[in-house]
C-alpha cells in the first residue's frame, strides 16, 4: 500500500508540474530539502524510521503492560520494519540513545539514497549540480525579504 501512496503523489507532483518525472528524479524528489530534495517525502521510504521511533519511544510502555511470556516473544513487526530499514539504509542501527529520534533512523537512509543519486548522476556537471544543491546555505534566498527599492524581489 505504500507503493501505491508513492504513486498517487508522484502522479499528483507530475500533473502539478506538467513534467514527467522517472524513477531516479522521483526518488531525487523525495530527498529531505537539506539533502537536495523536494521533500515530498517517500512514505515507503519513511515508514520504517517512523515505526522503529515510535517502537523504540513506547519501549518501557510495552514492557509494563505486556506480560514476560509474551514480551519474551519479541515483536516480529519491529524485526521486519529493521529488516527495511536496514535494505534503505545500508548502516548499522542508530544507538540506543538516539532510537526514540525518528531522524536518528531517516538520516542514514536519506543518506543512502542521496548517495545512490550521486553514483547515477550521468556527469560531472549533473554530480557538481547536486551537491551544489545540498550544500549549506544553498537555500537562504529564500529567506531573502521582498524589498523592490534593494531589487530583492522575485
Amino acid at each position: 500500500m505504500l507503493k501505491q501512496f508513492d504513486d498517487t503523489l508522484r502522479t499528483g507532483l507530475i500533473t502539478i508540474l506538467n513534467v514527467d518525472i522517472n524513477k531516479d528524479q522521483w526518488l531525487h524528489a523525495s530527498l529531505p530539502v537539506g539533502d537536495s530534495g523536494l521533500g515530498i517525502r517517500s512514505a515507503k521510504m519513511l515508514a520504517p524510521s517512523a515505526y522503529l521511533a515510535s517502537a523504540a519511544s513506547t519501549l518501557l510502555l510495552q514492557q509494563s503492560i505486556l506480560t514476560d511470556s509474551i514480551w519474551m516473544q519479541g515483536d516480529q513487526s519491529v524485526a521486519f520494519a529493521e529488516t527495511l530499514w536496514t535494505g534503505l539504509a545500508n548502516s548499522p542501527k542508530p544507538s540506543q540513545q538516539t532510537q526514540h529520534i525518528q531522524k536518528a533512523w531517516n538520516g542514514p537512509v536519506a543518506a543512502n539514497q542521496k548517495n545512490l543519486i550521486l553514483s547515477r548522476a550521468p556527469s560531472d556537471l549533473d554530480k557538481a549540480r547536486l551537491l551544489a544543491a545540498a550544500s549549506p546555505h544553498s537555500g537562504d534566498w529564500l529567506h531573502a525579504p521582498p524589498i523592490t527599492t534593494a531589487g530583492l524581489r522575485l
